[in-house]
């Protein structure tokens, strides 16, 4: 299994709540390489990264605004999908990052 360690920097979130956006603080995520062989298990490993960068931008206070934790899991989301480096996870996350926003403005 392979390990990643990302520095999760968010300097915008550290100015509004220092206690959820663990600047600076290491975090490891550990993946398979058969979890980028198919589209099926790429959007699986996709939704695994999400979910664990919700988990660690929820760690801290419990009265951070939503908007600093949701910052943070995109931030920290999008550094692990970089960091891994394949480049069809990348854009299997850019796409769902579209498709976010575009139904975001309704």
């Amino acid at each position: 299994m392979k390990k990643l360690s990302s520095i999760l920097a968010l300097a915008a979130a550290v100015a509004v709540v220092p206690s959820v956006s663990h600047a600076a603080e290491i975090v490891e995520f550990g993946y398979k390489a058969s979890e980028l062989s198919t589209p099926a298990s790429q959007a699986a490993l996709l939704e695994r990264i999400e979910l664990y960068s919700k988990k660690a931008c929820k760690r801290g206070s419990p009265f951070a605004p939503l908007s600093a934790v949701k910052d943070c899991t995109s931030d920290l989301k999008s550094q692990l999908v970089d960091a891994i480096g394949d480049p069809e996870l990348q854009i299997l996350a850019e796409q769902e990052s579209e498709v976010f926003v575009r139904t975001a403005r309704k």
